[in-house]
């Protein structure tokens, strides 16, 4: 692995366990062995660093909402593996949790992450409409308010299981939604 990998995976860990705010050019340096040259050799500051980051991350967490939604299973199922998959509850999500720190809002790395969660929302509207179509939701349910309330629960799971430090919440909230999406079954 080159020092560029090494700062790259140390700044992911990083972030996914104190956010883009507590996170620092010196702490990557420490994680990842690399000397203060290496890092600014490869990127102009903290954002150019983070910013290549989350690309990546966005890119690996949209190949497996791929690997769901792009299948050939039918969409019901592929909306109970989305809903009922299993997460790494206490961490959060590896985006979703950066979305709540202000110097996120107010940066480039705002864009890759919205890019991420619309990109979701599409999936879980356009499988929701399928199943509408395969006469397996009603077809009155509104299908982007359904996805809406999808992704805002797995989101919210996060959040409560994190900060009640309980796994369970996050089951509690994925077995919930997907009661509430059945509901809608015709």
């Amino acid at each position: 692995m080159s020092k560029k990998d090494d700062i790259l995976k140390a700044t992911q860990e990083l972030l996914w366990e104190v956010g883009y705010e507590a996170m620092s050019p010196k702490k990557v340096l420490q994680a990842s062995g690399a000397g203060q040259g290496s890092l600014y050799h490869h990127f102009e500051g903290k954002e150019a660093l983070v910013l290549a980051v989350i690309k990546n991350i966005q890119q690996e967490l949209q190949s497996e909402i791929d690997t769901i939604f792009l299948s050939s299973a039918p969409a019901l199922d592929k909306l109970e593996k989305y809903i009922l998959k299993q997460r790494l509850a206490l961490r959060g999500c590896k985006l979703g949790r950066l979305a709540q720190e202000k110097s996120i809002i107010e940066s480039p790395i705002r864009n890759v992450i919205s890019d991420y969660f619309c990109y979701v929302h599409q999936q879980l509207t356009e499988t929701i409409k399928l199943a509408q179509q395969d006469k397996v939701i009603d077809r009155s349910s509104d299908a982007t308010g359904l996805a809406t309330t999808i992704q805002a629960t797995i989101q919210g799971g996060y959040t409560l299981a994190r900060i009640t430090q309980d796994e369970k919440m996050m089951s509690a909230a994925q077995k919930g939604v997907w009661q509430l999406l059945l509901r809608n079954q015709l």
